[in-house]
């Protein structure tokens, strides 16, 4: 018994082991039947025959696509990511008012806006960067803002976005 790759219009569409008699017949049933016991790289059902080679089918990816799988992903996730950063931010502030320390809420809830509405939207490099530009005004806010700074880059990385 030896492996073969049962080939139509093609494509592989199977793989499967075979000995002489069963291999006439496959042969009659099938475009093509080739021995890929010897091969070093084992075609997979889905491969393509291209002239004399049985290759990996090279998936073109339209870009368009790609990148509104893209902006969806980032939208959702920075849906997601704004109510903690409120809630952190708004815990801050209650906090800071009960020891008493000033914060210039007003001026601090204008510029966390236009963070909100990046995220919201999708636009997570520009929220990071808004946050990293924000920490020196904001110092009480620093920790919080390096937390967006943070899971907006894990999340990047993690999804080959950066």
């Amino acid at each position: 018994m030896r492996k073969h790759a049962l080939i139509d219009a093609g494509i592989v569409t199977e793989i499967i082991n075979l000995n002489d008699e069963s291999y006439v017949e496959e042969a009659k049933k099938h475009d093509l039947v080739v021995d890929i016991d010897d091969m070093s790289s084992q075609p997979e059902i889905g491969w393509v025959l291209n002239g004399s080679t049985i290759a990996p089918r090279i998936v073109v990816v339209d870009l368009n696509d790609r990148d509104a799988q893209q902006q969806t992903a980032q939208r959702e996730f920075g849906l997601k990511l704004v109510p903690k950063m409120i809630d952190l931010v708004g815990q801050r502030n209650l906090k800071l008012a009960r020891e008493g320390s000033s914060v210039n809420v007003t001026n601090l809830a204008s510029q966390m806006a236009s963070v909100k509405l990046l995220l919201e939207t999708g636009a997570l490099k520009t929220a990071r960067t808004v946050c990293g530009m924000l920490k020196p005004a904001f110092p009480s806010h620093s920790d919080i803002l390096n937390i967006a700074i943070a899971e907006v880059t894990n999340f990047l990385s993690t999804n080959g976005f950066e």
